[in-house]
């Protein structure tokens, strides 16, 4: 008798260990899905500041001057006080490789102008 109480116990507690795993995974699921759409609105928001950025109180620069591009940096500024990279982040963002690229070969004078006809 006391061996049956042994294994519904032991069925009980696999029982329980099951649902609980199962709950778990549920769970982890639905954090990494929570998380794919924060990092989606973090990008559509940090995308939308790129383009509204020439008309904040921070821009410093003559708006009929700047030149979007997007990618690798967003805007280049052609003021008679010089030309101008900027990059535009929102948050906590960080610049990807391209762009530490181009911010490595500005800071390193490594910006030449050719002229190209045809």
């Amino acid at each position: 008798m006391a061996t049956d109480y042994v294994v519904i116990g032991l069925f009980i507690a696999i029982f329980i260990i099951a649902l609980l795993y199962s709950s778990r995974e549920k769970l982890l699921k639905r954090v990494e899905e929570l998380e794919f759409k924060l990092r989606s609105k973090s990008i559509m928001h940090g995308n939308a500041m790129e383009k509204f950025a020439p008309f904040l109180k921070e821009w410093e620069y003559d708006k009929n001057k700047t030149h979007f591009i997007g990618q690798p940096i967003d805007y280049v500024v052609f003021q008679n006080d010089g030309i101008f990279f900027v990059e535009i982040k929102s948050g906590s963002a960080h610049l990807n490789e391209n762009e530490l690229i181009v911010k490595q070969n500005i800071l390193n004078k490594k910006v030449y102008y050719k002229e190209l006809r045809i």
